[in-house]
């Protein structure tokens, strides 16, 4: 492990510029391809503790705390480069990162809350929906916070200036607590469905629709419909202004360049349950 241990004081080194090196984003992707790649299976236990500990003095998300003000692009890209490792660390590790899964919790909520840039706030969220979808016993409602993330999340989209792909990831995100924790998103299930189609008539009725915002959408509405499927009905004209936001969903314009849209929609339609 000296190799990962020196990658990282050099990373810590450019914080107080105690180093030779000047690119962090490309150290950043130098410890991703060392503990991604190179680590074996019996090292990985001493691997998490030197690049997750918080005990750690140089570990990454310490390296993510100490620069969450600093706004220069240098530390932008590489701390977006970081989310972006810690994504791919919960996704090799799965269950096995529970032991570090409530301080990343907390680094990623921390991280939205404090920084400025749009693109790192948005980049927090791909890490956290992972650690959600993991369903880890150690991570009940309770500990992941879901109803003060609620609120934040609820008061960011709602007057919040956040980015537009913040936003959207904010969408899906909500739709996964109450995917997941339904007991602790009961009283926010009505809130969500109006925000839901809300979003869905404004966009497909724009001029300028917002495509992420869309897709988002229609993720949270199957997410939602799990647990929640009657909300709509509850809505005036809620199902039939659902179900005519499905249908332009699945017949994108022939100059759309992605798919997100009428995949989010077939998503939705084969999602078992009676709404659609």
């Amino acid at each position: 492990m000296q190799t990962l241990t020196q990658y990282l004081s050099e990373l810590h080194g450019l914080v107080t510029k105690h180093t030779s090196y000047s690119d962090p984003k490309a150290l950043v992707a130098d410890i991703s391809n060392y503990v991604l790649h190179e680590v074996s299976e019996d090292e990985q236990a001493l691997c998490s503790s030197l690049l997750l500990a918080g005990s750690y003095e140089f570990s990454l998300p310490r390296f993510i705390e100490r620069t969450v003000m600093m706004q220069d692009k240098a530390f932008v890209d590489a701390k977006n480069e970081s989310l972006s490792l810690f994504d791919a660390y919960i996704k090799r590790l799965g269950p096995r990162i529970s032991d570090y899964a409530p301080l990343l919790r907390n680094l990623l909520v921390n991280t939205f809350r404090k920084e400025q840039s749009n693109r790192i706030q948005a980049a927090t969220f791909k890490p956290l929906q992972r650690l959600l979808n993991l369903k880890l016993q150690s991570m009940d409602a309770n500990t992941f916070g879901v109803r003060d993330l609620t609120e934040l999340y609820l008061r960011e989209f709602i007057v919040g200036k956040t980015s537009s792909t913040a936003r959207a990831c904010m969408l899906e995100t909500l739709g996964l607590f109450a995917l997941h924790f339904p007991s602790a998103m009961m009283d926010k299930a009505m809130s969500l469905a109006t925000i839901y189609l809300e979003t869905l008539n404004a966009q497909f009725k724009s001029n300028k629709p917002d495509m992420q915002l869309i897709a988002a959408s229609l993720k949270g509405v199957t997410s939602l419909v799990v647990h929640f499927d009657g909300t709509f009905l509850t809505i005036n004209k809620g199902l039939g202004n659902l179900y005519s936001c499905v249908c332009l969903g699945l017949e994108p314009p022939p100059s759309l360049a992605r798919y997100d849209i009428p995949k989010a929609a077939l998503r939705l339609v084969i999602q078992p349950g009676p709404i659609i």
